[in-house]
């Protein structure tokens, strides 16, 4: 499980930081895979490791680990915020449910729950970035979006061409000039088409 979901995470973190979509088609068959083979059917929550007839020695223990299923859960919620597939977010909160049951042993050391919580319950801002990745002003509002200082911020690369029917189901707008739309929840604010106009429109964001 550990080397999943940090795997899944930078994954996410790959493609909010370049466009690249191959990033965000392997991390969706990542956490298919992980769902697949490590999901508890039962009583919730990822395995450490698959169930196996051949384990040897305290490799035949199964456990779920906290730290390890609270990732699991925040990176499943920022594919949610990235695809807009509401299997992702099924699936994170039914591993807050998981972990609703065990973190009060844990203490102070089940922070990871608590942020994965956080990440779950309340919306990012979002800030999307359409246009043409070939065009280097697009790269710059990217680069210039993941600046922002932003507590929980979801970076969202979207190609003019490839990605028209979510550009349309978001309510933007596809044109030649690239555009950067920072939001909160779902209130979004004018276009930007500048990186310094992106930084000014984020300062005013509650």
């Amino acid at each position: 499980l550990s080397d999943q979901v940090y795997t899944l995470a930078a994954l996410v973190d790959v493609f909010e930081a370049t466009g690249d979509r191959l990033y965000l088609e392997r991390a969706e068959v990542l956490a298919e895979e992980m769902h697949h083979h490590l999901w508890d059917n039962g009583e919730g929550g990822y395995w450490d490791l698959p169930e196996s007839s051949e384990s040897l020695g305290a490799l035949k223990y199964r456990i779920k680990p906290l730290t390890e299923n609270s990732v699991a859960s925040i990176t499943l919620t920022r594919l949610f915020h990235l695809t807009g597939r509401e299997v992702y977010r099924n699936r994170s909160q039914a591993v807050l449910g998981y972990l609703s049951t065990v973190f009060a042993p844990y203490k102070h050391h089940a922070a990871p729950f608590a942020l994965a919580l956080e990440r779950f319950c309340s919306l990012p801002h979002r800030v999307a970035v359409v246009g043409h990745p070939a065009d280097a002003r697009w790269g710059e509002l990217l680069r210039a979006a993941h600046l922002l200082k932003l507590p929980w911020k979801v970076v969202l690369p979207l190609d003019a061409k490839r990605d028209l029917e979510r550009i349309a189901l978001l309510g933007y707008s596809s044109s030649d000039e690239p555009l950067a739309y920072p939001c909160v929840g779902k209130t979004c604010f004018p276009p930007v088409s500048r990186p310094e106009d992106l930084t000014r429109a984020a300062s005013q964001l509650p």
